[in-house]
């Protein structure tokens, strides 16, 4: 990733940015509540058969047919929401391939996809923050109201998905925050029980109690009256005695990682851009109670979208247009090919018409596919 620090603020720099390949699971096994076009409820039940079987057909069969067809992509895109779902609506709808699946697995624990990343998806994070996968597959019946995915179509990256458990494609945000077993050991270290431990508001009360008891002593005041008896003097040191000292590293790393939570809520909830994390950081360092309130106060999804969606008619046109230049490229280099066959033959002391030569070059596998494309067939 790209990144340009401007004054104290880092601004992902799509412009130098460069295409990146990613390993991410897009679904879990799980079964999900679903309605079907008619309203009916039904089951979506999604296993390591279903998805062995949209693996093998993607990684397969489909992968080559789509390698034969002119113009095609041997990949599936993956978009802002479903915008190529029939039930889109008629507004306008943002039609920006942000990524590509290039490869499907099935593993134990669900689907994962090879996933190719454009520098444009970088953007839309900054702007929509936290954003969930969201399959568009095709499914067939189990029996009953279950039904089974079994191809895969394009992927969505959506505030909420259907699924239990949804993975986020927010992968860059995963190093500030703590696995089940950090949270374990952090709330064992802050003597808070696990619930706690995601609380940042939480971590940083019992933070500030344990560095309250790490800090020195008072010396006590001289005692004038050296007539008090031996049992004072005891009750004395026992008050007196300095408490253990805390870990001051694990003190600061427990403070750093509520900062850091509180920042990445904020930003998934749309309340504050990418660019202005550094300046409500320095805030929430200097006064976390009021900071922390003043953004719980900011509206949530706020602010503005990535860019203007085209519209149906704009999308059409465009379509119509590369579909008249593709028909176009393709026939100019038909026809190269239909002269050079025909100084090929004349090279070999062979006289061939048009025709002939038209009949050699569609007889290839190249020259079927430029007459294919010419012809839009």
């Amino acid at each position: 990733m790209k990144i340009l620090t401007i004054g104290a603020a880092e601004i992902f720099d799509a412009a130098n940015a460069s295409e990146e390949l990613i390993e991410q699971r897009i679904a879990p096994y799980c079964d999900a509540p679903q309605v079907d076009g008619n309203g009916k409820r039904i089951t979506q039940r999604f296993t390591f058969e279903s998805a062995k079987k949209m693996a093998d057909a993607f990684n397969g069969s489909v992968r080559r047919l789509l390698e034969k067809l002119p113009f095609a992509k041997a990949s599936l895109p993956c978009y802002n929401g479903h915008p190529d779902h029939a039930n889109a609506g008629t507004e306008p709808q943002d039609t920006e391939v942000y990524a590509r699946v290039e490869k499907l697995d099935a593993r134990a624990d669900g689907l994962w996809a090879t996933i190719r990343k454009f520098p444009a998806l970088e953007l839309l994070k900054n702007d929509l923050g936290r954003l969930e996968i969201s399959p568009r597959w095709l499914c067939e019946p189990q029996g009953g109201d279950v039904f089974a995915p079994f191809r895969l179509i394009s992927l969505g990256f959506v505030k909420k998905g259907n699924l239990p458990n949804a993975d986020t494609i927010n992968e860059n945000l995963d190093t500030s925050i703590m696995t089940e077993e950090q949270l374990k050991r952090l709330a064992e270290a802050l003597g808070i029980s696990s619930e706690q431990a995601n609380d940042p508001e939480a971590i940083i009360t019992a933070a500030t109690s344990l560095k309250s008891k790490a800090e020195p002593p008072q010396k006590p005041e001289p005692d004038d009256d050296k007539d008090d008896d031996k049992s004072d003097d005891k009750d004395d040191d026992k008050v007196q005695k300095p408490e253990p000292k805390a870990n001051s590293a694990a003190l600061q790393a427990a403070v750093d990682f509520a900062i850091a939570q509180k920042l990445d809520v904020a930003t998934a909830n749309g309340q504050i851009t990418v660019a202005q994390r550094a300046s409500y950081e320095a805030l929430l360092k200097a006064d976390f109670v009021n900071t922390a309130a003043v953004m719980d106060a900011l509206p949530k999804n706020a602010l503005p979208a990535p860019g203007k969606a085209k519209s149906a008619a704009e999308i059409d046109a465009a379509n119509r247009e590369q579909e008249f230049a593709d028909r176009k490229d393709a026939t100019k280099k038909f026809f190269d090919a239909v002269n050079a066959e025909i100084k090929k033959a004349a090279a070999l002391g062979e006289s061939i018409d048009t025709d002939e030569a038209m009949r050699r070059v569609k007889s290839t596998d190249d020259g079927a596919k430029l007459f294919a494309a010419a012809n839009k067939i």
